[in-house]
């Protein structure tokens, strides 16, 4: 029952107070121990159990929290990562038309079981979220220090475990719930992403992945007024004119941008520019009613057109280079962004789309690769029960025919209309039993109330020119110190994509080089 439950994990936490030397010993167990992902025993209630087991313990044991925290998120990331290989799996070569269906069956039985595991689990871990960060008063200090310690502990888990494992679709909006519960902590993960995004010394594929982070909260995050994207963009486009700069200069490219390869450069660049055009497609309209103290709009400040005066804080002039990194980016995205800025940056528009016609995109054999690499990890969440968390501050793609985003959004809403289906017309075995009223549960969105209001926008210390590690003065550290142990990588899962990937192809591709002979 859960009343026992409860008091076994209140005497853990009682010896473990005691002995605090057994703290090690006790994760270790919880590690090894933890239900199979396969087979009979793997089911619903006994995954349940054991993660509400461990986040009470770490309500009674919050010393002990960090650890749980990361091997439950490495859980789920593992749990995450084998659904997506499942849904990568085809028959193998030989395989009977008559045995394919079977085989197809199966494997959807199979990802449905482990996604309905991953569903209750994310339930659990949001309503712990919920639970232990919701408002508190001003005068509670102590708990207000635990709500501190508990965020940057899941900023940390988030830049040492998340970001290094590719592709994950659902354990990603643990986060993405965190920051909508306060501005504050919103801005710290998007200076998480920028200063990861930037330094020089993380390796490539995590710089990338951290500027798709970037420009996929932006888009989705309905709790953000625009002001966050605006400087956001203020920030890609001082990148994008630095490193344009050294690209230009043609030495000391490792030291000043962090890569070694001109190649590698313009494969981070193609990352910067697609993220920068990924926002501007959502909120094109809240930038050019967005204006500053001197009465410049969001649009005219970071995307002047051609011919106008612009600094450092404008893309134009990456947008515009002879590198043309516009044409490496997602075709898709490029299209939207060209029809987005079409009627107020007529001649910056027509210069784009004839760098899309130079340069053609990768043949169409090769449209998976790159619908696989540049995937923006906030797209549709699928879980069925869990995505109530979301409700009232996820965004969906909703304009044009056939907008760049709205296929995936149309697939997601179809999928968990046929899970919801599929749930109700069986017995209560899986996430659905853990609550009638899914009310007790959320909070639906009123984001005004968590400070979420048209006036609040990043703090002083969010702008380009800023030192990426200053301090916050609500949370102290934005970018908390690495935590003893998250180096090891035994309980990550393997990438599940090949991150050589189709840019490569792009930037061999003989138009390409053509283009840039021509420059040269």
């Amino acid at each position: 029952t859960v009343t026992g439950q409860r008091r076994i994990c209140y005497a853990l936490g009682k010896i473990l107070q005691v002995n605090p030397g057994a703290m090690k010993s006790l994760a270790e167990l919880a590690a090894r121990r933890f239900p199979p992902l396969r087979g009979k025993f793997a089911t619903v209630p006994k995954h349940r159990n054991w993660v509400g087991g461990l986040l009470l313990i770490c309500g009674y044991m919050p010393s002990l929290s960090i650890y749980l925290h990361i091997l439950i998120v490495r859980q789920l990331v593992q749990i995450d990562s084998d659904i997506n290989q499942l849904n990568a799996k085809t028959p193998e070569v030989g395989v009977g038309e008559g045995l394919q269906g079977a085989w197809k069956d199966f494997m959807r039985e199979e990802r449905d079981a482990m996604a309905n595991i991953l569903d209750a689990q994310m339930m659990l871990f949001f309503e712990y979220l919920q639970t232990n960060l919701m408002n508190t008063a001003k005068d509670d200090t102590e708990r207000r220090c635990q709500q501190q310690q508990l965020v940057s502990a899941m900023m940390t888990i988030f830049k040492d475990v998340i970001l290094n494992t590719h592709k994950v679709k659902c354990v990603q909006f643990l986060w993405f719930y965190l920051c909508s519960m306060c501005p504050v902590w919103a801005e710290a993960f998007l200076q998480l992403l920028l200063e990861n995004a930037s330094n020089k010394l993380q390796e490539l594929e995590k710089r990338c992945v951290a500027f798709s982070y970037l420009a996929s909260f932006l888009g989705r995050a309905k709790f953000l007024n625009v002001k966050y994207s605006v400087r956001s963009c203020e920030h890609l486009a001082l990148f994008g004119n630095t490193w344009l700069q050294e690209l230009e200069v043609g030495h000391g490219i490792r030291e000043q941008i962090g890569v070694s390869t001109r190649e590698d450069v313009l494969k981070l660049m193609a990352s910067l520019v697609q993220a920068f055009c990924y926002i501007i497609v959502w909120h094109v309209e809240g930038f050019r009613e967005e204006t500053d103290e001197n009465g410049v709009n969001g649009l005219d400040k970071v995307l002047p057109d051609l011919g106008q005066p612009m600094d450092k804080t404008a893309m134009t002039q990456v947008l515009t280079s002879r590198y043309m990194p516009f044409s490496l980016m997602r075709r898709p995205v490029a299209k939207e962004f060209c029809r987005a800025i079409r009627q107020t940056r007529p001649k910056l528009a027509e210069v784009l789309q004839q760098q899309l016609y130079n340069v053609p995109p990768v043949a169409e054999e090769d449209e998976m690769l790159l619908k696989g690499t540049g995937y923006f990890p906030f797209d549709p969440f699928l879980l069925a029960h869990s995505n109530i968390f979301l409700m009232g501050i996820y965004q969906s793609w909703q304009r044009g025919d056939d907008g760049f985003d709205e296929e995936s959004d149309r697939e997601a809403e179809n999928y968990l209309k046929a899970r919801n289906r599929a749930e109700s017309s069986r017995p209560s075995d899986s996430a659905s039993d853990m609550e009638d009223d899914q009310d007790d549960f959320t909070d639906e969105a009123d984001v005004a109330s968590r400070g979420f209001t048209p006036q609040v926008g990043p703090s002083p210390a969010f702008r380009p020119d800023a030192d990426m590690e200053m301090l916050s003065p609500s949370l102290g550290p934005i970018l908390p110190p690495a935590v003893e142990g998250l180096e090891d990588d035994d309980f990550l899962p393997p990438q599940a994509i090949d991150t050589d990937n189709f840019m490569n192809r792009r930037l061999a591709h003989q138009s390409y080089k053509m283009g840039l002979d021509e420059d040269l």
